[in-house]
C-alpha cells in the first residue's frame, strides 16, 4: 500500500512510521476511534491534551481544533462522526465520571473549523457519572438515527448505555441501560448500517478473573452471537450474552476492538496476571484474539507476556483492521518501552507474525485503524504517558 504520508513530519528511522501531530496535541483512551472522510480525503479523530482542550484532529493537513474544554484527563477525548444528512461533524464528550454529556456540531459540512459550541444533553439522557462516549449512525434504520454509547458510573457499578437521536444529534432519548455490574468494561462498534456490536467484561482487574461476552443490536432487538434474539428488555444480565472467553484463570481486562466482515467477527483484548496496583490491575498479561467463524468463538494469543509492569498506568493496546480481520496493530513492550508492531495471521488468527515497526524515541500506545481509509492507515499516541492526567503525547501513523 502507499506510504505517501511519510513525506510529512518526523519519521521513525527505518520503520515507515511518521508523525501526524506533534506533542502535546493530546491522547485518547482505548475506546477511541477514527474515520476517513472520502469527500475531503482526510482522517478525523478525537483527542484531549493535558491542559483539558478536547480537540478533533484532521490529517492531512496536520491540524486539530478545540471542540470543548474539560479536565485534562486521557479518558475525556471526544468521539466524532460525520452525519449523513448534511455532512456536518458531530462530537460527543464528557468528563471522567462527569455529570454532563456535551454535544458539539460543526458549522459547515465537511469542515473541522468552526464548531457551533457545546450543548449539555444530560437533561435528555437522565444519567450520571458519564465516561467513554461513542457515536455511530445507522443508515438502514428509519430516520438514520445517531446512537450515543457511554458508561454511566454510579454506586451500583458500571452501566453500559445507549441513547438515540433522530434529529441529527440535537435532542436525545432517555438512556437505555444495556447491562451493568461492578467494574464491567464494554465497547460498542458499528458493524454495518443496521448493526451495533457490543463486547463487555464482568470485571477488569486481575483480581476479578473477568470473562468476556458479546451481543449485538439490530432491527430493534438484542441478539446473542449466533443471531438468537435475547428475550425481554434491557438491562440484561451479562450471562444473557454469548460467552467469548472464560477468565477464571487469567482475567480479561478491557475489550480493545471489535470488527466484523461477512459472518466473521473478531475481538481483541488483554489479560492481566500478577499484583500491580495493590493486586487489582495486574502485570505481564497476554494479548488475546477472539474469532467467531459463524458457528463458534475461538480464542488465541497474539502475543504473550506483553510487558505490563507495576509502573504502568495502562497497557499498550491492540486494534483490528476493519478491512482485514487477519491484520492487527499492537503496542508491545520492547526493551522496557511500548513499541508498535504490525501483526499478520495467515490462518484466521490461529497464529500471528508480529513485526516491530517503531524503535526510537518516546513510547507508542493505543493504536487505532482509521475506518474506511483506502491505504489501511492506523494511528497511535506517541510520547510521555505517566498517568491519566499527566501525559505529553502526539499522534503518529503507519500504512502497512
Amino acid at each position: 500500500m502507499s506510504r505517501f504520508f511519510a513525506t510529512s513530519g518526523a519519521v521513525d528511522p527505518g520503520s515507515g512510521a511518521f508523525e501526524i501531530l506533534a506533542a502535546p496535541n493530546g491522547a485518547w483512551p482505548t475506546w477511541a476511534h477514527a474515520f476517513y472522510n472520502a469527500t475531503t480525503a482526510t482522517s478525523l479523530f478525537g483527542l484531549i491534551n493535558s491542559s483539558g482542550s478536547a480537540r478533533v484532529g484532521e490529517y492531512p493537513p496536520a491540524t486539530s481544533v478545540e471542540v470543548g474544554v474539560l479536565v485534562g484527563d486521557q479518558h475525556n477525548a471526544p468521539a466524532v462522526i460525520k452525519r449523513s444528512s448534511d455532512g456536518k461533524y458531530v462530537a460527543a464528550m464528557c468528563h471522567h465520571a462527569g455529570s454532563e454529556m456535551y454535544i458539539n456540531i460543526s458549522t459547515n459540512a465537511n469542515d473541522n473549523d468552526p464548531w457551533a459550541g457545546t450543548d449539555n444533553i444530560d437533561p435528555d439522557l437522565g444519567g450520571e457519572g458519564y465516561t467513554y462516549p461513542w457515536l455511530a449512525q445507522l443508515g438502514d434504520e428509519t430516520g438514520d438515527p445517531i446512537y450515543l454509547g457511554f458508561r454511566v458510573q454510579d454506586g451500583a457499578g458500571n452501566n453500559w448505555c445507549l441513547s438515540k437521536s433522530t434529529d441529527g444529534g440535537v435532542t436525545w432519548d432517555t438512556l437505555t441501560n444495556i447491562t451493568f455490574g461492578e467494574r464491567y468494561y464494554g465497547r460498542f462498534v458499528k458493524s454495518s448500517e443496521a448493526r451495533i456490536d457490543f463486547a463487555v467484561t464482568d470485571g477488569s482487574y486481575a483480581s476479578d478473573n473477568a470473562s468476556l461476552y458479546h451481543a449485538y443490536y439490530e432491527a430493534g432487538d438484542w441478539h446473542t452471537t449466533d443471531g438468537s434474539v435475547i428475550a425481554g428488555s434491557p438491562p440484561f444480565d451479562i450471562t444473557d450474552f454469548t460467552l467469548v472467553y472464560d477468565g477464571s484463570s487469567d482475567g480479561a481486562r478491557i475489550p480493545n476492538s471489535i470488527a466484523m466482515l461477512g459472518t466473521d467477527i473478531a475481538i481483541t483484548f488483554p489479560t492481566m496476571t500478577g499484583s500491580a496496583f495493590g493486586g487489582v490491575i495486574g502485570t505481564d498479561g497476554d494479548y488475546k484474539y477472539a474469532r467467531w467463524d459463524g458457528a463458534a468463538w475461538t480464542v488465541t494469543d497474539v502475543a504473550t507476556a506483553v510487558g505490563m509492569t507495576a509502573v504502568d498506568f495502562t497497557e499498550g493496546g491492540l486494534a483490528i483492521d476493519p478491512a482485514d480481520l487477519n491484520h492487527l496493530a499492537a503496542s508491545i513492550r520492547e526493551s522496557g518501552t511500548w513499541r508498535m508492531h504490525d501483526c499478520v495471521s495467515a490462518d484466521d488468527g490461529a497464529t500471528w507474525t508480529n513485526t516491530q515497526i517503531t524503535s526510537t524515541g518516546a513510547e507508542d500506545r493505543y493504536p487505532w485503524f482509521v475506518i474506511g481509509h483506502p491505504d489501511g492507515l492506523y494511528i497511535w499516541q506517541k510520547g510521555t504517558f505517566t498517568s491519566q492526567t499527566d501525559f505529553d503525547v502526539g499522534v503518529w501513523g503507519y500504512t502497512a
